[in-house]
């Protein structure tokens, strides 16, 4: 009756406990367990998170921070490098040589002087070794450049006899001014010169450049040049006496080390060339050369005025031979096939710094013949007036068959119009001026 009251009043029963066997029980954990089993499985196999999305997660301001950081440290690198560059550059520049930069080698703030110039990047210097004034400098020249010895003349006066014996077909009697045999017996005498003909045979005997300087006109003559050799050697020549140029790496630097040969096509080779030409030119101003041509302009207006009638007349008396030579009557005729000598007994003049030294043709040279009798010709008017009291001769002078005269092309001194004759029949110079 109480459930019919209720149901009646609309409320609906509560349902009561519904009781549970061991068995539901049982199998209601076990599938909660197996839910659970799933669920770590899933966890297990699901990817590892990115980097990217690690990093996807730091602050903003952060990530400026190290991009800021990184791009100042490649400006600062960037920077270094272009400083390092710049500093090489200038190094190099600096050790070239290069404009108002100091060379950085020892003799870079080395003085020039006539006996010692640095080269342009300072890591040596051009210096003048002396040889021995004994009649055979030119020989011992080149035997220093050669071998470092000062008495190698006896040698290369050898080496020079061998050669000419061994090809008379080239140094023929036109060549050699006498004949073949007779020029083997001169050069080995120890008292007699050697010159051009000698320097060009020693050149092809060492297969070897050899560069004579001139210190009267400040040129090089290059003895070998047309050959194609490497190397080169140098000597300097003042009119009547020869020394060796070698590089060393100071003025006072062991002979031993000294540099005696190079390349003159090399970088080095041309500043070694530079310093010599230098020294030949500071050499030049020390010596008797130099304003030697305002002297001989004086010297000439000189002569002319003071030349007579007399003198006019034995000039004009010089007239050349069918041979190439000139005679005249204050002189004796030179021989056909004798030397040049530069006194009537002594030794060849060295001829250093010829344009050439093959001799030229007798029958070209009938000009030259002539300008050296009509010097020597002068010369010996000059004399005369003096003796007679009209003017003083100049200190040394003597009468025309004597007089002293300078070919003004080589610097040779001839005594006598005959050697002068002789030696411009030889070579074709026309220029001679009286000397004491």
């Amino acid at each position: 009756m109480t459930a019919v009251a209720a149901a009646s009043a609309g409320q609906a029963p509560a349902s009561a406990p519904v009781a549970q066997s061991p068995s539901t029980s049982a199998a209601a954990a076990q599938t909660t367990a197996t839910a659970k089993r799933s669920q770590a499985s899933a966890a297990a196999a699901a990817p590892a998170a990115s980097p990217a999305e690690q990093s996807s997660s730091l602050p903003l301001s952060l990530l400026l921070a190290g991009a800021a950081g990184f791009t100042s440290l490649g400006l600062g690198l960037a920077t270094l490098l272009l400083l390092r560059s710049r500093s090489r550059t200038k190094s190099r520049k600096s050790g070239s040589g290069g404009k108002g930069a100091a060379g950085p080698g020892p003799c870079a703030k080395l003085k020039p002087t006539s006996k010692c110039v640095p080269l342009a990047d300072g890591s040596g210097c051009v210096i003048r070794r002396e040889i021995a004034a004994d009649n055979s400098c030119l020989f011992n020249s080149v035997g220093y450049s050669m071998h470092k010895s000062r008495t190698r003349a006896p040698h290369l006066r050898t080496v020079v006899a061998q050669q000419v014996s061994s090809d008379r077909t080239t140094y023929s009697e036109a060549f050699l001014g006498m004949t073949n045999a007779a020029y083997c017996n001169w050069i080995m005498q120890p008292y007699n010169w050697g010159g051009g003909i000698e320097l060009s045979i020693l050149a092809q005997a060492y297969g070897m450049e050899i560069a004579a300087w001139n210190i009267e006109s400040c040129k090089q003559h290059v003895f070998g040049e047309e050959s194609g050799y490497k190397r080169q050697a140098m000597v300097i020549y003042n009119g009547v006496h020869y020394d060796a140029l070698a590089v060393c790496a100071g003025p006072r630097a062991n002979p031993d080390d000294d540099e005696t040969t190079f390349n003159p096509r090399t970088k080095r080779g041309k500043m070694i060339i530079a310093a010599a030409r230098k020294l030949v030119e500071l050499a030049h101003k020390e010596s008797q050369f130099h304003g030697a041509a305002a002297k001989k302009q004086q010297q000439t207006a000189t002569t002319t005025t003071t030349t007579t009638t007399g003198g006019a007349a034995a000039a004009s008396a010089a007239a050349p031979s069918t041979n190439g030579t000139a005679t005249t009557a204050a002189s004796d005729s030179a021989t056909a096939d004798g030397p040049s000598t530069s006194a009537s007994s002594g030794p060849r003049k060295a001829t250093g710094g010829l344009p050439t030294t093959r001799r030229v043709a007798r029958s070209a040279t009938a000009a030259a013949a002539t300008a050296a009798a009509a010097a020597a010709a002068a010369a010996g008017d000059n004399a005369a007036a003096g003796s007679s009291g009209t003017t003083q001769p100049a200190p040394g002078a003597t009468v025309a068959g004597t007089a002293k005269l300078r070919c003004g092309d080589c610097g040779e001194v001839c005594v006598g119009a005959a050697a002068a004759q002789q030696h411009a029949a030889a070579t074709g110079h026309q220029d001679y001026q009286e000397v004491a």
